[in-house]
């Protein structure tokens, strides 16, 4: 049951970033509609997580992590609720249906003439039938039909296929239609509901010093190319010095990159705690002595050297630690 709770604690992560990235530019795809219909749906009988959550009561860390992205999509629809709840979903569905009405209105304009000349060779031949024709005409005739007719038939096959794909996609996209935030929101709060009755909230209360929602952009950031491979959920244990959090490996001659990211992430803390983490985090990492000699190089090489890699990792970091 523990792979169930992983599996709807990454579900959430997966939510938290599509509503992020539909704050980001106020607006929403068809895709992304599907997606958060789809997340709901699949959740949307409470018992069942419910039976979940019950089944994994000593899972204590994952309980954390997904109280804290549970309540993260929690705060970010409230911030944002007349927005999410405004938006047009069915100019959505008249997008993605009608794809096909422009391709169907340049082959109706294709295919007139094309069917005018079918029409012509039909009657042309037709008229064989009366009156005193030569054989070779007759075959002439035979031969610019049948051509016509082929020709006529293969493009009438193309439009056929274009309304039968509008007629599919105007089917699967009705599936769509309702605007599913605000239900998502009264389920999220269910999930929360369900979590401070079986746990209590001091338990459940992650001792943050960064929060899922920047935890989780940080990672997406880094997580294949300055460390080995880990988890959104570990990384976000392991920033916040957990002691549930498996070790985070960096990847070779990555060092001074990540001497640069704590150096950055660390401001997000306040004054009391930052020394306190930032040496934390060193030694978990095991790179106190490196960070120490090393934590300005990253910014030399960008304003001295004029790399080009270091400046799109400090430009890149910095507009994802500023949202």
């Amino acid at each position: 049951m523990i792979e169930e709770l992983k599996r709807i604690i990454v579900d959430y992560q997966e939510i938290n970033r599509l509503l992020n990235s539909i704050l980001s530019v106020r607006k929403i795809t068809f895709d992304q509609q599907v997606e958060i219909s789809n997340y709901f749906d699949k959740y949307s009988d409470s018992n069942q997580i419910s039976i979940v959550l019950l089944n994994n009561i000593n899972e204590t860390k994952f309980l954390k992590v997904l109280y804290a992205e549970v309540d993260q999509f929690v705060k970010s629809y409230n911030e944002n609720k007349i927005f999410l709840d405004g938006l047009n979903i069915k100019e959505l569905y008249y997008e993605y249906s009608g794809l096909y009405d422009n391709l169907i209105k340049q082959k109706l304009i294709s295919i007139k003439p094309i069917a005018n000349k079918f029409q012509e060779t039909n009657k042309s031949l037709e008229a064989t039938a009366y009156g005193s024709h030569k054989l070779e005409e007759i075959e002439k005739r035979k031969i610019e039909y049948y051509q016509a007719k082929e020709i006529y038939y293969d493009e009438k096959k193309e439009l056929d296929e274009l309304y039968d794909e509008k007629k599919e996609r105007e089917k699967y996209s009705l599936k769509f239609l309702k605007n599913r935030f605000n239900d998502t929101f009264i389920l999220s709060v269910k999930i929360l509901d369900i979590l401070k009755k079986y746990l209590p909230l001091g338990i459940l209360k992650v001792n943050e010093y960064l929060d899922v929602k920047v935890l989780s952009q940080v990672f997406e950031f880094c997580k294949d190319e300055y460390f080995e491979e880990t988890t959104s959920i570990n990384f976000y244990l392991f920033f916040n010095l957990s002691n549930d959090s498996k070790d985070l490996i960096i990847r070779k001659g990555k060092k001074i990159y990540i001497c640069h990211l704590i150096k950055r992430i660390s401001l997000l803390i306040d004054t009391d705690n930052r020394t306190i983490w930032r040496e934390a985090i060193l030694n978990k990492l095991d790179f106190l002595d490196f960070y120490k000699k090393k934590s300005n190089e990253l910014e030399y090489n960008k304003t001295s050297n004029n790399n080009k890699k270091a400046a799109r990792f400090i430009d890149e970091l910095d507009e994802i630690l500023q949202k």
